[in-house]
């Protein structure tokens, strides 16, 4: 044992002895990861072995369901992080806020149904029709450098431009009641707007084109 504790980059097979020692110095090879780790890291860059659970108009797409109520403030940053990640990478996501929107709700209710106790917490990520996995597991496989793997074939490297329309709210007031839910038909008589959600609002036809 070389008493520099010294670790020489010289290839194993060459007779080289220290000079402090006299002795041959043995030379650990390198490192190499466990197959276990190389085989998971292969399955985890496959996007056809996540599970197919396909959002309503979400074939070819990247779908991320979260929410822009700050109520829970782990649940909010959360959900900031996992956008400024998508948009990071410069892909077009397709994104459905919970709060905005009940439909979006019971759809990530639908398609998740069994898989939690109780409602699935946002934020939720889907990849052409594949779920990926919330906050904690979109994070890991971003910093493993396979997030941006899954995405193959789709356009990457986008400028992330705000919306003339929504401000990138994705919805805007409805033009039939302007967010008030009512409306006269032909008889005048108030009757429920049909055209707006349950907060009077309808989806920015800008953004969901």
């Amino acid at each position: 044992m070389c008493i520099f504790g010294l670790i020489c980059e010289v290839p194993v097979f060459l007779d080289f002895r220290c000079m402090s020692c006299n002795n041959a110095c043995s030379f650990p090879d390198k490192p190499s990861l466990p197959l276990s780790y190389e085989l998971e890291a292969k399955t985890k860059s496959n996007l056809l072995s996540y599970d197919t659970r396909c959002p309503p108009r979400g074939e070819g797409k990247v779908v991320l369901y979260f929410t822009s109520l700050r109520g829970v403030r782990k649940t909010f940053e959360d959900c900031c992080s996992l956008r400024l990640i998508l948009r990071g990478l410069g892909i077009q996501v397709d994104e459905r806020d919970v709060w905005m929107h009940s439909l979006f709700r019971i759809e990530l209710n639908d398609l998740l149904k069994g898989l939690f106790v109780g409602a699935p917490r946002v934020p939720q990520l889907f990849i052409k029709g594949r779920y990926i996995g919330g906050a904690d597991e979109v994070k890991q496989l971003h910093e493993e450098g396979i997030l941006v793997r899954l995405m193959d074939g789709l356009d990457m490297g986008l400028i992330h431009r705000v919306c003339n329309g929504c401000g990138d709210a994705r919805f805007i007031p409805c033009f039939s009641c302007s967010g008030s839910r009512k409306v006269l038909d032909v008889n005048y008589t108030v009757t429920q707007c049909l055209d707006c959600n349950e907060n009077g609002l309808m989806m920015c036809p800008m953004c969901f084109t």
